[in-house]
């Protein structure tokens, strides 16, 4: 016995709610598999069968058993006995059958109430698609102002470029030309301040606002740093009286 059906069975006797329910399956009719045999060789004599009447017999002996004679006869000498106005209307047309038995039907002409003009099937159903002629591709030429423009926009760019360049080099910078920059700018200083200021910076070299005009300023200005020259211009007031002033020249 399997270890699944001891299991099963203990959980029945102690009417444990664990215990699983069979499934149910298909279910066939009582006796179905009885007369199986039977009917699946009766299907292969009916295949293996050589005429028609063999097989019928063998898949259904009911419909086999039944005479093909025709339950429904006539009584003798009926044909005999019947109007000979049946005879009559035998021979007759259609059309004069028809008149006879409905006058208004029979009087109804026969002639289509629709027609199409002469000629109408020889003309082509659909229209004729006229091949229509290509239009003719118009060469476009090029645009040379486009490439003027191009030419004048970088040349334009190339002169803009070269004045601001040469500006900047004409104008002396702090960081790059110092001496010209302070050069430049001390046009702006007067001599009084200059003198001063060349007094406070080096106190070995006397007598510097009583030299001659003609002394180079820049002879002057050796021994000062560029850093104090710079502080200086800054807190001394620009005077443009002195811009053309003979020491500066």
């Amino acid at each position: 016995m399997p270890q699944s059906a001891i299991i099963l069975q203990e959980l029945q006797e102690l009417n444990s709610s664990l215990t699983p329910h069979a499934p149910v399956g298909y279910q066939v009719p009582e006796s179905y598999f009885e007369g199986l045999a039977t009917q699946i060789l009766q299907r292969i004599r009916a295949m293996e069968a050589a005429t028609p009447d063999e097989e019928l017999a063998h898949l259904s002996p009911l419909l086999a058993g039944i005479s093909r004679q025709s339950p429904y006869t006539v009584p003798a000498d009926y044909f005999t006995s019947l109007d000979p106005s049946i005879a009559f209307y035998g021979d007759m047309s259609a059309q004069k059958e028809l008149e006879q038995i409905s006058p208004l039907l029979g009087g109804l002409g026969k002639q289509h109430p629709f027609t199409v003009p002469e000629g109408y099937f020889e003309k082509p159903l659909l229209p004729v698609i006229e091949e229509q002629k290509e239009a003719p591709v118009v060469p476009m030429a090029p645009r040379k102002w486009f490439k003027y423009a191009i030419a004048a926009s970088i040349t334009a760019i190339v002169a803009l470029g070269t004045v601001l360049l040469l500006n900047q080099q004409s104008t002396p910078g702090v960081n790059k030309q110092p001496y010209a920059w302070v050069e430049k700018n001390m046009k702006k200083v007067s001599t009084e301040d200059i003198s001063k200021f060349v007094d406070l910076a080096d106190d070995a070299t006397p007598d510097i606002a009583k030299t001659s005009t003609q002394t180079d300023i820049k002879n002057l200005l050796k021994n000062v740093s560029d850093k104090e020259i710079q502080d200086f211009l800054k807190d001394v007031p620009a005077d443009e009286t002195d811009e053309d002033d003979i020491f500066l020249n």
